[in-house]
């Protein structure tokens, strides 16, 4: 699931690079519902046309709220994309939706 989307009214308001950005809830409703883990991916392009894929279980203690589990995803999020900024592209506007006036 992509959590780097703007969800606009439906998402969860987290930080992502300074700014609470509106997440997509989709893995953390999935965890909540289910119990199963939760495994995030980030792949790097190689040359010759191939891909590393960095895979790894991120820690989710059992009744966590959505909005702490897609801070906790999207702060692992923000840390491959310092990784490796040049490899991540983005075609639209991530802040577009401002967050509620009780959350800023």
């Amino acid at each position: 699931m992509l959590i780097d989307q703007d969800a606009h009214e439906d998402g969860v308001f987290v930080p992502f690079f300074g700014q609470l950005s509106s997440t997509p809830r989709g893995p953390a409703v999935f965890r909540q519902r289910t119990g199963a883990p939760l495994i995030f991916m980030a792949s790097y392009r190689l040359p010759g046309a191939r891909y590393r894929c960095a895979l790894e279980e991120v820690e989710i203690v059992a009744d966590a709220e959505q909005a702490e589990i897609m801070a906790i995803l999207t702060a692992r999020l923000e840390l491959a994309v310092r990784k490796a900024p040049e490899q991540w592209s983005w075609m639209h506007r991530r802040w577009k939706t401002a967050p509620p006036a009780s959350l800023s």
